[in-house]
């Protein structure tokens, strides 16, 4: 090896060691001295908690690939199988979640992580098996609740999806995905009303004012409304201008302070 290589490999190995101290609980110090390999195991542990949240995720791998083989820790195997997910490395991500719910077969995140590691390989009946056994667990954990919404949407399940979201407004705030995922299903419910009504809602959650006016003029338009669909879609093109021109006044001020 190189006189660079071993300094940059050395680098590597003393930053690691600094993050696991910084990491540390203070009264880890006062703590029973662990054993080489209980100490090793819990730093690298702590370095992968950090980076698997951070925009250096990948980085996280290495250190949860030696951990898992080694340990029954569903909060190791689960992070695990969320840094394989982003990688889109699905079936590597099922082996690891499968692992940790033999482990773990009543734990409510376990069962939600293969439900939705299940949907992202389109096995939607198992996805819904999961997520329906941790919501038995946790029944008002909304995420497990958006997550199953999801999965009955994408089966066109109009009832199911607007219970699931109904419910979940009733824990959360409001966002965009539901009122016009409500929207759509109430629409093809023949509920008209209803679906008018979660757009006009949209209207006050949506960042952006002149997109969510997209979706309320194509439903006016579905259903023959041109009036309102025309009067609309005015209201959508003076904001956009309105946009256009704050961008370029902005850009303008950028350019001039340089």
């Amino acid at each position: 090896m190189s006189e660079a290589k071993s300094f940059h490999k050395f680098r590597q190995y003393a930053q690691a060691i600094l993050l696991a101290c910084m990491l540390l609980p203070m009264e880890a110090w006062a703590a029973p001295e662990l054993s080489s390999e209980n100490w090793h195991f819990e730093m690298s542990k702590n370095i992968a908690i950090e980076l698997a949240d951070t925009p250096a995720w990948s980085m996280a791998l290495p250190y949860l690939a030696e951990l898992t083989p080694k340990t029954q820790d569903w909060n190791v195997m689960l992070l695990h199988a969320k840094v394989e997910l982003q990688r889109g490395n699905i079936d590597e991500a099922d082996r690891i979640i499968q692992k940790a719910l033999s482990a773990n077969p009543q734990n409510a995140r376990v069962l939600a992580m293969a439900g939705n590691i299940a949907a992202d390989a389109g096995r939607y009946n198992d996805a819904v098996r999961y997520l329906e056994k941790a919501r038995s667990i946790h029944p008002n954990a909304a995420p497990i609740m958006l997550s199953l919404a999801r999965i009955r949407f994408a089966r066109k399940e109009w009832l199911e999806v607007i219970t699931l979201y109904e419910r979940a407004l009733s824990l959360i705030s409001p966002t965009s995905e539901i009122y016009v995922r409500l929207s759509t299903a109430y629409e093809n419910m023949g509920t008209l009303e209803r679906a008018e009504f979660y757009l006009k809602e949209n209207l006050e959650v949506h960042p952006n004012r002149h997109l969510a006016l997209m979706p309320l003029e194509r439903f006016y338009r579905r259903h023959n409304r041109l009036e309102q669909a025309e009067q609309t879609a005015r209201e959508r093109a003076i904001l956009q201008q309105k946009k256009e021109e704050d961008t370029r006044s902005l850009r303008a001020l950028q350019k001039s302070a340089r």
